[in-house]
């Protein structure tokens, strides 16, 4: 079992948050295909593509008049079996949420 690097409670979502997220990445773009779960020190997501770990990101959600944006960095990123030929999501945490 992994070690629990947040300090804080993980939070799973009822619900997917209703407006656009997406994380910013080298100059790239990538929308969430869903939140696993948040805390008050960062966000798990599912992408689908592969972010690095380490990677400076930015984080981006609008919805309506919210245009809220957080950085952080990828700290573990997991890889589904066969992800590509699948088309299967990318389970990424991002902590350091700044």
């Amino acid at each position: 079992m992994r070690k629990e690097l947040r300090q804080t409670k993980r939070i799973a979502l009822s619900t997917q948050p209703e407006g656009e997220l997406h994380v910013y990445s080298h100059g790239e773009c990538y929308s969430v295909y869903s939140v696993l779960n948040v805390s008050s020190d960062g966000i798990s997501v599912q992408l689908k593509n592969s972010v690095e770990i380490s990677a400076e990101v930015e984080i981006q959600y609008k919805h309506k008049d919210i245009d809220l944006r957080v950085n952080g960095i990828v700290v573990w990123n997991r890889k589904k079996k066969n992800w590509q030929k699948q088309n299967l999501p990318i389970n990424l945490m991002i902590l350091e949420l700044a």
